[in-house]
């Protein structure tokens, strides 16, 4: 039986969907912890103030959060934690159904990934803590993308169409848009790094705004040079992926310019260190670009898997 026709359990698919969702939240409270400059809220870690992760009477915090600004940091920094528990969870048993149930190599090889991948980022974490370093924050952040897109890519090689797509007689040669999608991840990657250096200030370096907007400028070039090649391609499964990542980069380049004003003032918009504006802002600005990361590993696995496919066919 051919590789593309062997049966896949649905779970796998659904599993790695749910990872996904569930991942988020840990991802989403992390931001707003380094937002809220809350990472260091607990000198300890796995407790907190010498409490284990599940008898920190963590619900009671609420009580004074409005009054009392360490309730917050500590608030949003044991909700990470234990929303972090929540997603390697679900990553331990995603990694448990691709090898009692997946029926490829390439998903089994994936699932130990996604398990290593949460590891390694609740480590980084820990360490991050003990060490009270923020070399270690910003690699913590910058490896929630690159987990998060594992599991994004679980979920996409573990779905009917990775599995059935066969190439259409309208379909044209995708080798221009494989390299372009590989190149423009690429991109993203380096500006995700300098947007988390800039978020994690590491003694006196100097932030990397010019470097992150100029960045920022390559790689909004670089996207419409993907969408062309995309489009010409005529396939509908590329162009779908290609269709999330301009309506995150969209959505991305409009939190930079609101992120830019809240921080530096810009657009008739004052400063106000600390405000619902600039935290929103810039939590919203990382959690999108972290997003945009995915949804470009998505479609540089897809237009990989799409080549392939059309070159066998061939």
């Amino acid at each position: 039986m051919n590789q593309t026709e062997q049966p896949l359990n649905p779970w796998i698919h659904r599993m790695a969907i749910i990872t996904a969702v569930v991942a988020m939240l840990p991802i989403i409270m992390g931001a707003l912890t380094t937002t809220k400059e809350a990472g260091m809220a607990f000198p300890d870690w796995p407790t907190s103030d010498g409490q284990g992760m599940f008898s920190y009477p963590w619900l009671k915090l609420l009580d004074d959060i409005s009054t009392n600004h360490e309730s917050v940091k500590k608030f949003l920094e044991h909700g990470h934690r234990l929303a972090g528990t929540l997603a390697g969870l679900a990553s331990i048993f995603l990694m448990v159904l691709t090898w009692l149930k997946g029926s490829k190599k390439s998903l089994r090889v994936l699932g130990i990934l996604v398990f290593l991948a949460v590891c390694a980022q609740g480590v980084l974490g820990g360490f991050r803590v003990e060490l009270n370093d923020r070399g270690l924050a910003m690699l913590h952040g910058l490896f929630a993308a690159m987990y998060f897109s594992l599991v994004c890519v679980t979920a996409t090689v573990s779905s009917t169409t990775w599995n059935q797509w066969k190439p259409e007689e309208e379909n044209r040669p995708v080798k221009a848009a494989r390299n372009a999608s590989f190149v423009y991840l690429i991109f993203l990657l380096v500006q995700y790094m300098l947007g988390g250096i800039i978020r994690h200030p590491m003694g006196e370096m100097k932030a990397p705004v010019n470097e992150h907007l100029g960045f920022g400028i390559l790689a909004l070039v670089a996207v419409h040079v993907v969408l062309v090649f995309v489009v010409k391609t005529r396939v509908k499964w590329l162009r779908s992926a290609m269709r999330s990542v301009i309506i995150l980069t969209a959505i991305q380049v409009a939190l930079g310019l609101v992120t830019y004003a809240t921080k530096f003032g810009a657009f008739g918009i004052r400063v106000v260190e600390g405000s619902t504006g600039q935290v929103l802002s810039r939590t919203s600005h990382m959690v999108v670009g972290l997003l945009l990361v995915a949804s470009a590993t998505v479609l540089t696995v897809r237009s990989f898997r799409v080549h392939r496919l059309m070159k066998a066919n061939s």
